[in-house]
């Protein structure tokens, strides 16, 4: 852990550090990591334990784990640590440059699963249920519907006399009977089995 620290923390890496599995959990509730270098062989529990744990308990945060082990890397050391989560391995001793080129590769990978993340969820916004899940299904290669045709029936509404009744309302008013009008149908189509934006 010392040795990880002073290499890393020269060059501007925040460092959380945990003695054991257990501290790392514990840490992990009031602090998100951007990434995690994980020792398999730990004290009372071993790093791909943590590793399923993380990935268990953290099921919507993608925070990149690198295996760090001073024995010599088997082919079942690899599967299980694939297994369990893990992204990378990195052996003891090892080379600083190697280590801080995975650790930024592995920052880089974060970085395009967040901006996916976000962009989903801002998609949920605008799209039904049913197609968000169209489309996580055909971005995991789960989905290989065709392309179809299909009848649809598209509902657009609007308030009589808005503009003459909201004029002098306050922001705050206006906004509520907007969600209040919008919760209403949208309920509605769902009751009807139509589909409507993923949140509203």
């Amino acid at each position: 852990l010392e040795l990880l620290q002073a290499m890393l923390s020269i060059h501007d890496y925040e460092l959380m550090l945990a003695s054991s599995g257990a501290e790392a959990l514990d840490k992990l509730q009031h602090f998100e990591p951007q990434l995690a270098l994980v020792d398999v062989m730990m004290p009372g529990m071993n790093g791909y334990e943590l590793c399923r744990r993380i990935r268990k308990g953290y099921p919507d945060t993608y925070i990149p784990v690198i295996f760090i082990t001073a024995s010599e890397i088997t082919q079942r050391d690899i599967v299980e640590g694939f297994n369990a989560g893990g992204d990378d391995y990195v052996c003891k001793p090892f080379d600083v440059q190697e280590l801080l080129s995975r650790i930024s590769a592995c920052l880089r990978v974060k970085e395009l699963q967040d901006k996916l993340a976000a962009a989903k969820s801002e998609l949920s916004g605008y799209v039904s249920r049913a197609t968000m899940q169209m489309i996580s299904g055909k971005l995991s290669g789960g989905n290989n519907a065709t392309a179809q045709e299909s009848m649809a029936t598209i509902l657009f509404s609007d308030l009589r006399g808005f503009t003459q009744q909201t004029q002098d309302m306050a922001p705050e008013s206006v906004f509520r009977i907007l969600n209040d009008g919008l919760n209403f149908q949208l309920e509605l189509i769902e009751k009807h089995g139509g589909d409507t934006p993923s949140r509203y």
